[in-house]
């Protein structure tokens, strides 16, 4: 699962930078099984994905 979860958020920071200007990436680890990632992108207006 952790495995899953970080390549998703590889494959949502590569597909960002191409088009995006990736702000900040904070990846929140809690209790080695919940995530929590925040990717804050910046185009015109600042918005976080969250999954």
């Amino acid at each position: 699962m952790i495995e899953k979860g970080m390549q998703a958020a590889l494959a949502i920071v590569v597909t960002g930078t191409i088009g995006l200007s990736i702000f900040e990436c904070k990846v929140i680890h809690k209790d080695n099984e919940s995530y929590l990632t925040e990717l804050k992108i910046q185009k015109k207006t600042n918005f976080v994905i969250r999954f």
